[in-house]
């Protein structure tokens, strides 16, 4: 009987043992996987007359964006390779991608940043979530900074051209309204044709 305990003891000792070396082993595979798309995401991102080549991200794994997040936060990392990282971070218009936008976007101290956001939130989420984009870019037609609005508007014009349900037309005729800067205007994209007209623009403001 005091074989059998023995034996027994013996046996759970070498199956936890055998159980603690796989789950190092998984954790290691793991982690060395990551490590690889990685070093992959950052080779994309790399090259003299870089473009953005859909085709080969779209081959890496599908939470290959969980890297390109990290990458664009990674402030040890080259600024121009953040910035393409920022671009291919439009491929993945899911909710993480969503939430990290938006929450830049509201949060952010930098307006250059905020504006790049603007741009990326745009591409990447214009097909997908218009009312989401119409939600968070609306009250930024009344920033502070004139090149954040023209952004915004510009963005706002492509969702009204496609959505004219989310009655967008008011709003970026009253924001029209109040530009005083032919640059601002170009950058809204109103120089394109004459504008959204809407008989129940508000006046100017003094």
């Amino acid at each position: 009987m005091l074989l059998v305990l023995k034996e027994s003891r013996v046996m759970r000792k070498r199956l936890g043992l055998f159980f603690l070396i796989c789950g190092v082993q998984l954790h290691s595979t793991a982690l060395f996987a990551a490590e690889n798309v990685r070093e992959d995401v950052l080779a994309l991102l790399q090259g003299y007359e870089w473009q953005f080549d859909a085709t080969r991200f779209a081959a890496l794994p599908s939470d290959a964006y969980l890297t390109v997040l990290n990458i664009i936060e990674d402030e040890s990392i080259a600024r121009f390779i953040r910035g393409r990282a920022m671009v291919a971070l439009t491929l993945y218009p899911n909710a993480d991608v969503w939430d990290f936008y938006q929450s830049n976007i509201q949060a952010s101290n930098n307006t250059v940043s905020r504006r790049r956001f603007v741009e990326a939130s745009c591409a990447g989420f214009l097909a997908s979530n218009p009312q989401g984009l119409a939600d968070l870019l609306v009250p930024l037609l009344e920033s502070s900074d004139p090149h954040l609005r023209a952004h915004s508007a510009n963005c706002l014009r492509r969702v009204n051209d496609d959505h004219n349900e989310l009655n967008l037309a008011v709003v970026l005729a009253n924001y029209e309204s109040t530009i005083a800067e032919d640059w601002e205007r170009r950058i809204a994209g109103f120089d394109r044709d004459e504008g959204i007209r809407s008989e129940t623009v508000s006046e100017k403001p003094e």
